[in-house]
């Protein structure tokens, strides 16, 4: 059962409480997993914050405790599937600052697992 999706999958269907001994090593390496930092997973927890409101790549970066240059690759790779977009420029005291909004969410999850900045831009 390799793979967040997966995962969620069966966390959603309560499958792993069928065994009490298997849902313990299962809720473990769920919340390992959840916690850590797979760029799959880093686009489908920048949907959520973008969710509820429109951010800068530096405030997405603060949220997730990640790397700016990680978080503009996800975001840019997340464009070129139109997943969000960018809606303006915000005021900074060094420069200005794209700010990026969901523009729709994705129906399947497994396409975003697929990473297409790389392919543009070699």
């Amino acid at each position: 059962m390799p793979g967040y999706i997966n995962f969620k999958i069966f966390n959603e269907l309560n499958i792993a409480r069928i065994h009490p001994e298997k849902y313990e090593k299962f809720t473990f390496g769920y919340s390992n997993l959840l916690s850590s930092n797979a760029n799959g997973l880093t686009k489908i927890k920048i949907i959520e914050l973008l969710k509820s409101q429109s951010l800068t790549r530096y405030q997405i970066a603060e949220k997730l405790n990640r790397d700016i240059s990680i978080v503009h690759k996800m975001l840019r790779d997340l464009e070129i599937k139109d997943v969000v977009k960018r809606i303006g420029k915000e005021k900074s005291f060094r420069k200005s600052r794209d700010i990026w909004k969901l523009s729709k969410i994705p129906e399947n999850l497994f396409n975003l697992m697929t990473y297409d900045y790389d392919k543009i831009n070699s």
